[in-house]
């Protein structure tokens, strides 16, 4: 009997994982899945933004349920988490934001950015850059 009910266990435990696993799939796949174009994702009410560095800009690319959001009439700040450098958000194409450089970013270190969309609630996002 103990052998069936450790068997039995098993099967329960196993069965809760996929379960588990099959959650954990559906709500990244529901948000958009990993980043689209290499950067970090950051949510803020029913948006994901990414922020992507590169040596002489950043960019956020802003998506709505998979689907690209538009930027246009939004600003924003960049600024590092020593305040030590500010640079101003302005739209670049229909569905990101971007700052203009160069900047001196190094992994861990602290960027907020701060976003105001026409018609909705200023946006505060944090990234530690990796």
């Amino acid at each position: 009997m103990t052998t069936t009910l450790c068997s039995m266990l098993r099967q329960l435990l196993t069965a809760a994982l996929l379960c588990c696993a099959a959650v954990i799939w559906a709500s990244d796949t529901a948000k958009g899945g990993p980043p689209r174009h290499g950067g970090q994702v950051a949510e803020a009410g029913q948006l994901e933004w990414e922020l992507v560095v590169r040596r002489d800009r950043l960019v956020i690319h802003v998506r709505d349920e998979a689907k690209p959001a538009s930027t246009a009439r939004s600003t924003g700040n960049l600024k590092r988490g020593d305040n030590t450098r500010e640079a101003t958000l302005r739209p670049a194409g229909s569905d990101r934001l971007e700052a203009v450089g160069p900047f001196q970013l190094t992994h861990g270190t602290k960027v907020e950015a701060t976003i105001q969309r026409p018609g909705a609630r200023e946006v505060v996002l944090r990234y530690t850059l990796r």
